[in-house]
């Protein structure tokens, strides 16, 4: 069950990777700590995107992502993170995935690692 998970994740990941526009633009460390800083331990961080999809096999979609901080101290925070994707003309989720990452600020940037023991996927 688990490998069904991580190839479902694995496949989301890719997805999002692939299909997201290149223009996103960069950050520097001193934003990524401010941002940080404006959400402490309890808060919720929303994030919404669009997928456009393929034209063939991969429909485009909508990304919802919610986070609820946990803890946050110097260079490392922990968080529990529902993602949903729905897909365009739905009002419901095709896939939802559950997990706790951890958020560590390096020098060249943020590495996130997904707890796989925390992994959780829902399809209706």
């Amino acid at each position: 069950m688990k490998r069904t998970y991580m190839t479902i994740l694995l496949s989301v990941s890719l997805g999002i990777a692939l299909l997201n526009p290149l223009n996103a633009g960069a950050i520097t460390r001193e934003e990524m700590r401010t941002l940080d800083a404006a959400y402490p331990p309890g808060s919720f961080v929303n994030c919404e995107g669009e997928l456009a999809g393929n034209g063939k096999n991969l429909l485009p979609m909508t990304t919802k992502i919610r986070g609820h901080i946990i803890s946050r101290a110097e260079n490392l925070s922990h968080a529990d993170v529902r993602m949903m994707f729905i897909p365009h003309g739905s009002s419901t989720a095709t896939i939802t995935l559950s997990y706790r990452q951890k958020v560590i600020m390096e020098e060249s940037g943020q590495r996130v690692y997904i707890d796989p023991d925390s992994l959780k996927v829902s399809m209706p």
